[in-house]
């Protein structure tokens, strides 16, 4: 499987046959029209599909002799199709919902029982962090210094990196970091050099190796601004 523009390096594809199998299927053919004098205006969209067999070439048009529809037309037959089309259809799809936008993470690190990384809240000074357990899920500090962690902003904060519960993926990946903003956190991880902030609704997580920027919506009704100013704490001098 592979798209145009292709997946940025190290991003994979989706199961093709499904998430285009489910855009298909939201566009329905309500009329076919055959012969005739038919004049297609207002192109809006074309798709072309290839497989090792054929090329699939068809375009979605918004008019029909004057009259305003969806009208589907096959490069490789004479018939109009009148459609009705859903929000998410193949025509609209944008080539990022057949990549697989999660942060790229080695096997060693998905077969760990413990964790150990560091966290910084200006990519200068680093602090030390432990989970012993996984299946406790605690993180503890290991640096003196440290006052207070934050389970539950942790709890966020691994669900983004492993894309799990609500950021089951990206909205969208960009291939350009973004300014960092104050509140930035950075994270060393084993192979992974993260950094996380927000741009109001969305948690934007850069992988300074790649580059790439991804984009995690969530609730702005539950995740408040600067929401990992409180992940850890530190004493005062």
């Amino acid at each position: 499987n592979e798209t145009t523009p292709n997946a940025f390096l190290g991003l994979k594809y989706v199961k093709l046959d499904k998430n285009l199998g489910d855009l298909i299927s939201n566009v329905r053919i309500t009329k076919v029209f055959k012969g005739g004098q038919y004049v297609l205006s207002n192109p809006s969209s074309k798709v072309t599909i290839s497989s090792s067999e054929e090329n699939l070439h068809m375009k979605l048009y918004n008019a029909l002799n004057g009259e305003y529809g969806h009208y589907l037309k096959l490069e490789s037959r004479d018939d109009i199709f009148q459609v009705e089309i859903e929000p998410q259809n193949i025509f609209y799809a944008n080539v990022q919902d057949f990549w697989l936008k999660k942060i790229p993470l080695s096997k060693e690190l998905l077969q760990k029982k413990s964790y150990e990384f560091e966290l910084s809240k200006n990519d200068r000074v680093y602090y030390k962090f432990e989970i012993p357990d996984l299946n406790q899920f605690k993180v503890i500090g290991r640096n003196k210094l440290i006052e207070e962690v934050g389970q539950v902003y942790f709890n966020v904060l691994f669900n983004l990196i492993f894309c799990l519960a609500d950021f089951s993926q990206a909205e969208y990946v960009l291939g350009s970091a973004s300014e960092a903003k104050e509140n930035a956190l950075y994270i060393k991880f084993y192979d992974l050099d993260l950094r996380v902030q927000q741009d109001g609704k969305h948690f934007m997580v850069l992988d300074r190796k790649s580059d790439l920027e991804y984009y995690f919506k969530y609730n702005t009704k539950l995740i408040e601004a600067d929401f990992f100013n409180n992940i850890f704490t530190v004493k005062a001098n």
